[in-house]
């Protein structure tokens, strides 16, 4: 009896886990709000069909990138007589980017994520809500490292004749690939976070986030550009395949999964054991650590703490004589909170990072015979290319403005707060002055920080640093203006996290375009003065009254805009 009593429990706590793992994967992927919208809202799914789009057009370019720098890596294995050094590249790749992205992935899944505090108080243990969240982390990393092996695997595949035996143990280890890194990832969130409890102090988090993710989008920008300007890729890579022997020597594993494909026999059998075994391995150890110490860290970052500074009377009474306008008191307001909020910081700066990577890194890096900057040096040389460059920058950084998150998130930052905008006694136009002061003010500091970057690395004029951001002040108040007037007429007030405030689906992209338009009337009318050969001076001069008179119409169009978001609801 007691025998068959402790079978039933078994049986429950499995399928509690299971229950639970289902629970994870539908939050995870929002599956039940996209049942709803397949069948009852028409408008959201063609917005998440949009998005998957997107998604797949996106890993199209991942998979085209990594195939391209694999295919080299193959010729190269040719070359030294080891071929599987594709396989060796591809697996190491993944899993250290399965490590790496692993780290920030988990910390914000096992200690941000909003059903913790429930997750905690039901009859789970530790481990198993680890296990379920490392689970999901797992499925979603597929889509980034899927694509990255499947390439190397499938070249591979296309110059070695393989059978049937190859495909199957490459689909095993493909699954089982991202176990280890994110094992080794999750004891490192664990330990770090009992320890150093970053979850009373988030923005350590999202700055070393941002800082990673700046850093691995400037290490493959930088390979990518190795690899489309030396002819002699090949060459280049066959002398240093000793030195990925070592790294990989350095993280056997991906040695070990990639003998595993390569070899159809006994010993290729071996290592996959061997492979598996290490992976798992890892995984309870895993599961062990966190049974000991994960409540421990999570509910310690659960509690409150008193705020350590408090004001003296003389603070209090100095800030109670000091009097400001309307304008300038809300503008400090937005300042102080745009600065204070993480996530606001990290998604008003990642456009620019992405414009300098994907932009203006190729442009500084790429070199021939030696010669820094050779294509930037061939432009400058041109008649007008100091002009000419000026304007590029310029041009890209306002594409940059026009996707920035300060603008078009402007007035939906209220939130919850909306009632105070619509209860103060202060002017409707004071409030949209306070808004738009503060949106140029950062998109200024963000333009600033990349220009001076820009023009120290090419070592440019000072002149030029100062024309550029001649150009931009005022160039850059149109698509902020109709970003912002977009938002007035269609804004998401009813969001709880400040991540579903960034989630506007196909209406980010709506903003973009719109905000463009002034941006391409002046890019159309500097082209048309090159182009008719007037003077250097004449059209900077031009250009920036032209940003002035677009400016004034889009600011025009804010203020009414403004009017349906300062309307009493009915």
């Amino acid at each position: 009896m007691k025998k068959q009593y402790k079978v039933r429990k078994v049986n429950s706590n499995n399928r509690a886990f299971l229950s639970l793992v289902k629970t994870q994967l539908k939050v995870q992927f929002n599956l039940s709000a996209l049942r709803y919208k397949i069948f009852k809202n028409k408008r959201t799914l063609m917005q998440t069909l949009f998005a998957v789009l997107i998604m797949l057009f996106l890993l199209f370019l991942f998979f085209g990138f990594f195939s391209t720098a694999f295919n080299l890596v193959v010729k190269a294995g040719f070359m030294v007589g080891q071929p599987e050094l594709v396989l060796v590249v591809a697996l190491l790749s993944a899993q250290l980017l399965g490590l790496v992205t692993g780290i920030f992935t988990l910390m914000s899944t096992f200690y941000y994520s909003k059903d913790l505090p429930m997750l905690i108080t039901m009859p789970f243990k530790p481990w198993q809500i680890i296990a379920t969240k490392l689970l999901v982390t797992q499925i979603t990393l597929y889509t980034l490292l899927v694509p990255l092996l499947v390439a190397g695997i499938g070249l591979y595949a296309y110059y070695i004749q393989v059978g049937a035996m190859y495909w199957i143990v490459a689909a095993i280890v493909t699954l089982t690939s991202p176990l280890l890194p994110l094992s080794i990832a999750a004891v490192i969130v664990v330990i770090l976070m009992r320890f150093v409890n970053l979850t009373k102090n988030r923005t350590i988090f999202t700055v070393l986030g941002s800082l990673v993710g700046a850093a691995i989008g400037i290490g493959i920008q930088l390979f990518s550009q190795r690899l489309t300007t030396m002819g002699n890729a090949p060459e280049i890579l066959s002398e240093q395949a000793n030195i990925l022997k070592a790294v990989s020597a350095a993280f056997p594993p991906s040695l070990w999964g990639a003998k595993a494909i390569a070899l159809p026999n006994a010993q290729g059998l071996l290592y996959l054991l061997l492979f598996l075994g290490v992976s798992f391995a890892a995984f309870i150890c895993m599961l062990a650590i966190s049974e000991q110490v994960f409540y421990k860290a999570a509910i310690a970052g659960m509690e409150s703490t008193a705020p350590q500074k408090r004001l003296t009377r003389k603070e209090i009474s100095k800030a109670s004589n000091t009097t400001r306008s309307h304008t300038m008191a809300l503008f400090s307001k937005e300042w102080k909170l745009f600065w204070r909020t993480p996530l606001f910081l990290s998604n008003a700066l990642s456009p620019f990072i992405i414009f300098f990577i994907a932009v203006f890194l190729p442009m500084i890096t790429s070199s021939s015979g030696g010669q820094r900057g050779n294509d930037l040096s061939q432009l400058l040389n041109v008649p007008n290319g100091d002009l000419i460059v000026n304007f590029i920058l310029a041009g890209i950084l306002l594409m940059s403005i026009a996707m920035n998150s300060v603008s078009y998130t402007a007035f939906s930052r209220e939130g919850s707060t909306y009632w105070m905008s619509l209860t103060i006694p202060v002017e409707r136009r004071e409030q949209v002055n306070a808004k738009l002061m503060n949106c140029v003010a950062i998109e200024t500091v963000f333009a600033t920080l990349i220009t001076v970057a820009f023009s120290l690395l090419l070592r440019r004029s000072l002149s030029d640093t100062v024309m550029v951001l001649a150009l931009l002040v005022p160039a850059m108040i149109p698509p902020i203006c109709v970003n912002m007037a977009l938002d007035a007429l269609m804004p998401k007030l009813d969001w709880v996290t400040p991540q579903q405030l960034f989630k506007r689906g196909i209406f980010t992209l709506l903003f973009f375009l719109l905000s463009l338009i002034p941006v391409g009337i002046m890019g159309a009318t500097a082209i048309f003065l090159l182009n008719k050969q007037v003077s250097a001076n004449l059209i900077y001069v031009s250009i920036i009254c032209l940003s002035v008179v677009i400016a004034a119409i889009t600011y025009e169009l804010l203020l009414m805009a403004s009017k349906n978001f300062y309307k009493l609801p009915q």
